[in-house]
């Protein structure tokens, strides 16, 4: 039978628990009191309903020798799916725990060795193993496992792991390893049959009273919501409606729960003391705004760190600022060493002052995985004087919990600093937006790095033996005393950068790009307007550089000064970019492999159809050089005087075109200069400020050149050049020539020549028809017919689009038969 019973329970430091505690009995009811320690996710009061649970089965299961048991739990009662589970093995008793296998079936199948192969032959009396993917160690495999309570991580050091006696279950379950719980069971559906198998795969060594003496247990954690209430930064054990501090709301939510923030404009929490810490999987969400930013900011109060992640933590932060954090050495704004999530953030003002250690990353240092997107890291500062400081702004290392390259999209990394402390440094400072540390991987999109700065090297980026990848992303306005994106001269420390731009940067000594002993590598991306572009950098092709040292060009690149770059600004898009202009030669100069995935035989991990702001990329004659596409609608075919080709017009026929300003950004206006083409005109499209309207029926043929001018609500102004001709309508002409009987002539000769002494002729078929196409409209010829046995007087013709057939009757030739 099953007893459920709900108790509040006062612990010693005065904090009220919710716990929830189901026991599943064979017989009788009893109530289980818990053994050991409190679980440390203790579930707040009041603020939200109990989403901690815990099922146990507390009969024995006997082990037997070379053989196996199974144990049930039924689960019910539960909302929501798993977000994180405690698996805890009451009482062991065993001579040899290196001859157990525990596995874990759910209610739907999902199966996990929980523990093999471990303890060596260190016998337990009474041990209480409490499994979970929050503890921080695997349990030893040759040394004692302990008795009474002990915490570990999922661990099985065997290879197969066979369950034989056991009716209906499969006898290996797979291949050893330390899965966690989470991989299999998180997001199930908790309610159901889970089964707990245990198995002696040795003969002999396990006694006669080898056992669970009291069963085992499980603790199920769904997601919650918690609001938090104030912002005072304390813990006085309570997290309920009245009173809940940010601080309260992480220490007392479940696993995978989302905390949210009250509606006041705006609301800053000001950490009083250390760094929050999150060491389970948590959703910090507000996407209020004021001013632009954030309404929500948690704050150092230049007083401590904002937020910690350790290895097993999983934070998300949406439409979050943190600032004004401080550090010793590392990781003022935010410091990770699990899943760190960042979607339309700030990370500004923190601060990291040596005390006689390297520093690294005021903003936000990650050993994890790391995902940002549109996101901003700005005005953060390394500051030291005798040891290196690296990374002011973001600084990506690899640690245990780095499972796949950090991504960056359509984020901003700016005005961020590595600098002395005082007026005389021996400190090596580096990497003013991003330091990238051995063995890290950094993918960026569509994103911005602009006016950091380095006291020595790498005032945007340096790569210590990682590595980086930039697409469709612009860095500018970086300084240095040396190189903008310098590296450590390793193979290992690579970079490939795919349509991007980089430009009008100002190192003192060195290039923007520094690849010397490294692996640089670029493709569709321009290095123009530094001091010096770039030294020992190899191009994959369709590169446009201005200055380059120890650079060999291939046949595809562009080798000038004159690059037709515009000014850098944000001009009210995702992000700020820097726009070609019309005579720059980075128009469809580009390769298209970036419209396509590496697996599709492209040059880009993944396909980048679009530019840096999110804009069609293959438009005109193909992909443009750079991060962002030269954009209008239609594009045109590019003309050898650097114009765009608008689709011709023909005259006396009705021609309608718009042309179309695209930046990702508001329009202000388009304007035409220049247009005079007889028969049309050119106009604003009502409602439509991108477009302008051509509309009308052309008169006179000729090559008329006009600009159409847009000027964006951010204050960009981009010119293109357009041509459009004007042709002649041509149709075919055709008819019948005849004898006066109105019998077909076959084989004569028409023969049409127009003013300009241009001739069109046709030969007649067996019935004396025929037809000469692409003939100019309102044109007047000369027409003469030849054909042997008759005669021809030589006419004028006016030929049109509106005339029907035009028929020729030809005389008998003297003599003729």
């Amino acid at each position: 039978m099953f007893v459920s019973v709900y108790n509040f329970l006062k612990t010693a430091a005065g904090r009220r628990v919710s716990a929830a505690l189901m026991t599943v009995l064979s017989g009788a009811a009893f109530v289980q009191a818990t053994h050991g320690q409190q679980e440390k996710t203790d579930v707040p009061a009041g603020n939200v309903a109990a989403a901690v649970r815990a099922f146990s089965n507390t009969t024995p299961v006997n082990i037997p020798s070379s053989g196996g048991a199974a144990s049930a739990v039924t689960v019910s009662g539960m909302s929501g799916p798993v977000s994180r589970l405690t698996v805890t093995l009451n009482g062991v008793v065993h001579l040899t725990p290196a001859d157990l296998d525990f596995l874990l079936v759910g209610p739907h199948g999902e199966q996990l060795v929980i523990l093999s192969d471990a303890g060596g032959a260190f016998g337990l009396s009474d041990s209480v193993i409490r499994l979970s993917d929050y503890n921080t160690t695997l349990a030893p495999a040759n040394a004692s496992i302990g008795n009474g309570l002990v915490d570990y991580k999922p661990t099985n050091y065997g290879s197969f792991d066979t369950f034989t006696g056991i009716a209906g279950f499969p006898p290996e379950v797979g291949p050893g390893g330390f899965e966690t719980l989470s991989s299999v069971f998180d997001g199930i559906d908790p309610n159901g049959v889970w089964t707990l198998f245990v198995e002696d795969d040795t003969a002999g060594g396990n006694g006669a009273n080898s056992r669970l003496a009291r069963g085992w247990s499980l603790t199920i954690e769904t997601p919650e919501t918690l609001q938090v209430t104030t912002f005072a930064d304390t813990d006085d054990g309570f997290c309920d409606a009245a009173n809940c501090t940010l601080r309260e709301a992480v220490k007392y939510s479940t696993n995978g729960s989302t905390i949210i923030f009250p509606g006041v404009n705006p609301f800053a929490v000001v950490l009083a003391r250390d760094p929050i810490t999150v060491d389970k999987r948590l959703t910090f969400t507000d996407f209020g705004t004021v001013g632009g930013g954030p309404r929500v900011f948690i704050t150092g109060n230049n007083a401590t760190g904002v937020l910690n992640v350790t290895e097993t933590g999983d934070l998300t932060l949406n439409g979050i600022g943190i600032s004004g954090g401080v550090a010793t050495n590392a990781g003022a704004g935010i410091f990770s060493r699990g899943s760190l999530t960042l979607n339309g953030c700030v990370v500004r003002g923190n601060r990291i002052v040596s005390s006689g250690a390297p520093v690294t990353g005021a903003g936000i240092v990650s050993f994890g995985n790391l995902k940002m997107t549109t996101t901003t890291v700005a005005d953060n500062d390394l500051v030291s004087d005798r040891q290196r400081a690296n990374g002011a702004g973001i600084f990506i290392g690899r640690g245990p919990a780095a499972t796949r390259p950090v991504e960056i999209v359509g984020s901003i990394i700016r005005n961020n600093r590595v600098i002395p402390e005082s007026g005389f440094s021996t400190a090596t400072l580096t990497g003013g937006g991003l330091a990238l540390a051995p063995q890290s991987a950094v993918i960026i999109r569509e994103s911005s790095i602009f006016d950091n700065f380095a006291g020595d090297s790498g005032g945007g980026v340096t790569i210590d033996q990682g590595a980086l990848t930039l697409i469709n992303t612009t860095i500018t306005g970086n300084s240095s005393l040396s190189s903008i994106v310098d590296s450590t001269p390793f193979a290992a420390s690579r970079l490939t950068a795919i349509n991007s731009t980089i430009a009008a940067n100002h190192p003192i000594f060195g290039c923007a790009l520094n690849g010397a002993s490294a692996d640089f590598t670029i493709r569709n991306t321009i290095v123009a307007g530094n001091p010096c572009d770039l030294d020992s950098v190899v191009s994959a092709g369709n590169n446009l550089v201005s200055r380059p040292r120890n650079f060999s060009a291939l046949p595809t690149d562009i080798v000038t000064p004159d690059h037709g770059l515009g000014a850098f600004g944000n001009y009210g898009g995702l992000i700020p970019f820097i726009p070609l202009q019309s005579n720059s030669p980075a128009i469809d100069a580009g390769s298209d492999c970036v419209l396509r995935a590496t697996d599709a035989g492209g040059c880009t991990p993944q396909a980048a159809g679009t530019d840096s702001q999110l804009l069609p990329r293959n438009l005109g004659d193909g992909v443009d050089i750079g991060a962002a596409e030269f954009n209008f609608l239609p594009p045109g075919a590019r003309l050898a005087s650097g114009r765009r080709a608008l689709t011709p017009a023909e005259t006396t026929r009705p021609y309608a075109l718009v042309i179309t300003a695209l930046f990702g950004t508001p329009v202000a206006s388009v304007n035409a200069s220049g247009f005079d083409v007889p028969g049309l005109t050119i106009a604003p499209v009502p409602n439509q400020p991108a477009q302008l309207a051509i509309a009308g029926v052309p008169t006179t043929p000729g090559s008329y050149d006009f600009t159409v001018t847009a000027t964006s609500a951010g204050g960009l102004t981009v010119s293109a050049d357009y041509t459009l001709e004007v042709r002649f309508y041509q149709f075919t002409i055709g008819g019948r020539v005849t004898d006066p009987a109105g019998r077909g002539i076959a084989g004569a000769v028409v023969t049409l020549t127009a003013a300009n002494g241009q001739s069109f002729a046709a030969r007649t078929n067996s019935f004396g028809g025929y037809a000469i196409p692409g003939l100019p409209d309102g044109q007047t010829y000369a027409c003469d017919i030849r054909s042997k046995g008759y005669t021809f007087v030589p006419q004028t013709v006016v030929i049109d689009g509106a005339r029907g057939d035009l028929d020729f009757v030809l005389s008998p030739a003297a003599g003729a038969p």
